[in-house]
């Protein structure tokens, strides 16, 4: 399984109903757990990829692809405080 972690900008903003409708719209399933929120989506070959985003700006992404990553990136721009140009990235794959 494959584990990313990005930090995309200087924040994110969780809270409140704007943040959860926007993500709802991508029919996300979503998860409120304290300063964290836990997003599941189900792929077309029915496996979950786990996201969880942090208010600091950075996200950690398990059991997608890099293309379905950056897909991922693309859709919480919504979210995003002053977008980060140049992201920082680090991914590990476990066996």
């Amino acid at each position: 399984m494959r584990c990313s972690s990005y930090c995309t900008a200087k924040s994110y903003q969780l809270i409140g109903k704007e943040s959860t409708n926007k993500l709802r719209k991508l029919k996300y399933k979503i998860h409120h757990v304290e300063k964290v929120i836990h997003i599941q989506k189900v792929t077309t070959a029915q496996k979950n990829i786990d996201i969880f985003l942090f208010h600091y700006g950075c996200s950690i992404i398990w059991g997608a692809t890099e293309k379905e990553d950056m897909a991922i990136l693309c859709n919480i721009e919504v979210l995003a405080n002053e977008q980060l140009k140049n992201f920082h990235d680090e991914n590990i794959n476990y066996a």
